[in-house]
């Protein structure tokens, strides 16, 4: 007995000796289960059920075992809602069919678990303001992000106006929807995208609304020029009671829900200047995963040295999904293969494709994807692997 104390003792003593050593170096918990297979279907990719149905099945034929469906894009919805309305991408109104739910039916019947896709931050994009009226660009524009001159920010062709989740209110309504989502559907998962704040051009700053500029004069007694420091560190800390809300509300309404985010693979860029503290957010437990967007066209290098930044997340008991931005490698497809098995071979739970058009022909495909030659190099590629056979 006197010896197996021994040992007990020993044991402790080098665990407590190790552990800080084994944290300093990187040290990471075994990956469990399989490696995991995910893809990305944006909100254009489909108009009819009949091309939910055919996307759900492509994806099983190739191998995913869950798909990231987008439902809302720009504060509004491709389901139905009683809180956000119908996306113009939908015509702006009930087209007919749910496409949430007939994924969801679709991809549960094949095995496959589904992912709402929800764009938290943007809303709105384009030069031409929303169709619906019960928009929140017409309901509430004071929940739209204001410059340091005092204007609402522009329209804009090629980017997202964001809401101000700065305001309590914004944060209440966002999280609400998220909630509503969980609640309704029979989803896998919520998936959170543009969870931070938008980029911004030089000189840009905001918000500089005269409510949240208050709320953070009550929190802090300063105004924003007094403490920049203090300014980012409130604004990072919104975005983090954002996450926090969400998270919580969703869980509560659909016990076993993942909560996932894409995320900035610069997560330090991404922490200090758009406000998304990643880290914080998995040592908390408020996300299940992170899927960072690792999109390289040819730098393996590059690839993997990002990889072993962001699955460092799993130290905090969170799965990390490498993003692999398929679209660029349509001309070489090996590369799509060689970062797959960068990111297995360096602890990564799974792997998340962006983007289906890149490997299917689309509804409303975006500029710049693969020709349907492209698409079946990719396919051809990518398949063995997918399925579970080394290429």
């Amino acid at each position: 007995m006197r010896s197996l104390r021994v040992l007990r003792t020993g044991a402790w003593i080098l665990a407590l000796f190790f552990l800080p050593w084994l944290a300093a170096c990187g040290g990471l918990p075994p990956r469990h289960g399989p490696f995991l297979r995910g893809v990305w279907v944006p909100r254009w990719d489909f108009k009819t059920r009949e091309d939910v149905e055919r996307i759900v099945e492509n994806c099983a034929s190739l191998g995913f075992d869950h798909i990231l469906f987008q439902v809302r894009g720009t504060a509004d919805a491709f389901y139905r809602s009683d809180l956000e309305p119908w996306s113009d991408l939908l015509g702006g109104k009930d087209p007919g069919f749910d496409p949430l739910r007939t994924a969801c039916e679709r991809a549960h019947a094949l095995g496959l678990r589904i992912h709402a896709w929800v764009n938290v931050v943007p809303g709105w994009r384009g030069t031409k303001p929303p169709s619906s009226k019960k928009h929140l660009f017409y309901t509430h524009p004071e929940w739209f992000l204001v410059g340091r001159d005092g204007k609402r920010q522009p329209l804009k062709p090629d980017y997202y106006v964001g809401l101000n989740v700065c305001l309590p209110e914004v944060r209440a309504h966002i999280t609400a929807v998220m909630a509503d989502i969980a609640r309704r559907y029979d989803v896998d998962g919520i998936h959170l995208d543009y969870i931070r704040f938008l980029e911004r051009k030089k000189g840009e700053d905001y918000p500089y609304d005269s409510r949240t500029l208050a709320l953070y004069e009550k929190d802090t007694g300063l105004t924003p020029h007094m403490d920049p420091g203090r300014w980012n560190a409130w604004r990072r800390g919104c975005v983090n009671e954002l996450v926090r809300g969400i998270s919580r509300a969703c869980r509560r309404v659909h016990p076993g829900v993942e909560i996932s985010a894409a995320v900035i693979k610069r997560m330090d860029h991404a922490r200090e200047v758009l406000f998304q503290d990643a880290r914080f957010w998995a040592e908390k437990g408020w996300v299940d995963a992170v899927y960072p967007m690792n999109y390289e066209r040819s730098d393996l290098e590059r690839f993997a040295s990002y990889c072993r930044e962001t699955i460092r997340l799993r130290r905090y008991g969170v799965r990390v999904l490498e993003g692999i931005g398929v679209w660029l490698h349509d001309k070489n497809p090996s590369v799509a293969v060689k970062q797959i098995e960068i990111a297995r071979r360096e602890g990564a739970d799974g792997v998340a494709l962006f983007s289906y058009a890149a490997l299917f022909p689309s509804a409303a495909p975006a500029e710049g994807l693969p020709d349907s030659k492209g698409m079946a190099g990719l396919r051809e590629a990518l398949k063995p692997f997918l399925c579970g056979i080394r290429p």
